[in-house]
């Protein structure tokens, strides 16, 4: 019985991992704030999928996507939208070396999520009039003593390490519940061939 309940819980556990779509997305690895740029995705399949793509973070004011009628936060998915549009349309605001990551859910269940990150570097104006006026070769900083004043800088501040969260996904819940219902099942088990050698 032991035997066919472990069997069940791999299988369980094999098919929430084979019901991920995988995909593929090309998008530029430099593109200038507050310009739009465009990402595609590929992936063979006939089902709908919702779509969600952002730039740092999944919130208005580091990206947004146009959905087709407007502009709008990336925090939402587009429902529906893959494959039938493969095509995206995104508009950064935030500056510096981040990544683009892109969700794909089915629109059916909502439930089964597969995400994929690239590297993208988003220049802003200080930093594209550095590289026009250097031909691409890196600026090079004097500093004098003097220019510097003398106050504390604090890094990793505690502040910011207390508002950082960990999001969990559905198969992260399916996996956590599996190894929390076989522990459960072993301790019983266990706690059944001890009241039994009594």
């Amino acid at each position: 019985m032991a035997f066919f309940f472990f069997m069940s819980i791999m299988a369980i556990s094999f098919f929430a991992q084979a019901s991920a779509i995988e995909f593929e997305f090309i998008s530029p690895q430099e593109v200038n704030a507050e310009s739009e740029f465009q990402v595609e995705i590929t992936a063979e399949t006939a089902e709908d999928y919702d779509v969600k793509i952002y730039v740092h973070g999944d919130t208005r004011q580091y990206s947004e996507i146009f959905d087709g009628e407007k502009w709008r936060s990336p925090f939402n998915y587009i429902s529906s939208s893959f494959p039938s549009v493969s095509t995206y349309r995104i508009i950064p605001h935030y500056i510096g070396e981040t990544e683009i990551c892109i969700k794909l859910r089915k629109a059916s269940d909502n439930v089964d999520v597969s995400s994929a990150c690239n590297q993208i570097s988003v220049l802003g104006e200080s930093s594209q009039s550095a590289i026009s006026e250097n031909n691409g070769e890196e600026e090079k900083f004097e500093s004098d003593s003097e220019d510097f004043n003398n106050e504390r800088i604090i890094l990793n501040s505690p502040n910011l390490e207390k508002n950082s969260y960990q999001t969990v996904t559905s198969d992260q819940r399916l996996r956590i519940w599996i190894l929390y219902s076989f522990s459960f099942f072993c301790l019983v088990i266990i706690i059944l061939l001890a009241l039994k050698t009594l």
